[in-house]
């Protein structure tokens, strides 16, 4: 597992490097960015959710109801939190944001810094980490705020001042933290290198590269560790479908691309993003509540 994990942080730091590199000399449109969006986030980043399927037993084992078996229970439960997603995205878009960016901090702190070489990692390093992952594309790129009013109805920009700072204290902070912990240098170098792609490209790249050359290649093999191989199979089914829908969807885009060039469709970010947080919150909140510990190991 170890041999796993070195060769995934070999290759996400390296196609991290080579990616911000590429896009900084050869700029890609609007177009291409929301592309690549929906491409490596449909075959890669969304699939890993799906491992969740395979826990439902054991979040209805916690939470039983009434003649329904465990599996059953979790689904209900599963597709009731995904359904509440959407409705409060209906009533209230910032609340559903702010849900959203809540949940994604906490999660993507955690599983980051889980691979710190220690017993524990402190919870304030995992907010702070989490919160950077938010918080630098805001500071950094103006079209973060954009997408952030799309998404919510509220002007993000007002408010780009007090990123800034918040990024300018957190940044060092969390940084001076690892140096503290020398047995740690890839742990930093893979902090630098994420935060210096939030910082230099624009934010759906930032996000996509992010989601899938680190967080999801992560989850797996954190699922790996915990569960074995046995869910490897169906994971590998559901995966393959979920390719297969997004490659459908990208020969749609691309028959559809001079359209979406000269008129870039706001819509299919916002509904984008709408769907991944009614997948993302239920996945989160269930492995709080079958792992609540794992953050803290």
């Amino acid at each position: 597992m170890q041999t796993l994990k070195h060769l995934h942080w070999r290759l996400a730091l390296a196609l991290s490097v080579a990616a911000t590199a590429l896009c900084l000399i050869w700029p890609p449109s609007d177009t291409v960015q929301l592309a690549l969006l929906l491409l490596l986030a449909g075959c890669i980043g969304v699939p890993h959710g799906l491992t969740d399927l395979g826990q439902l037993s054991a979040a209805g084992s916690r939470f039983p109801l009434p003649r329904l078996a465990p599996a059953i229970c979790g689904l209900v439960y599963y597709l009731l939190m995904l359904l509440a997603v959407l409705i409060v995205w209906q009533l209230t878009p910032a609340g559903a944001l702010l849900l959203l960016l809540l949940v994604s901090i906490y999660h993507f702190g955690s599983h980051d810094m889980r691979e710190i070489k220690q017993r524990s990692c402190s919870r304030a390093a995992i907010w702070r980490h989490g919160a950077l992952i938010i918080l630098l594309p805001l500071a950094a790129q103006p079209q973060t705020s954009d997408y952030f009013q799309l998404l919510s109805g509220l002007n993000w920009q007002r408010a780009q001042p007090v990123f800034v700072a918040a990024a300018m204290i957190l940044v060092p902070w969390q940084l001076v933290w690892l140096l503290q912990k020398p047995q740690n240098t890839c742990m930093l170098a893979e902090t630098c290198t994420i935060y210096g792609m939030l910082i230099v490209l624009p934010p759906l790249l930032s996000f996509t590269f992010y989601f899938c050359f680190w967080h999801t290649p992560r989850h797996y093999l954190q699922h790996l560790a915990a569960h074995g191989a046995a869910w490897l199979k169906p994971s590998s089914v559901i995966t393959l479908a979920m390719l297969f829908v997004a490659c459908v969807g990208l020969v749609f885009f691309l028959l559809h691309f001079e359209t979406f060039a000269v008129h870039p469709s706001r819509e299919i970010t916002l509904w984008f993003f709408k769907l991944l947080s009614a997948l993302a919150v239920p996945h989160i909140l269930l492995s709080l509540i079958i792992h609540p510990q794992a953050s803290e190991r």
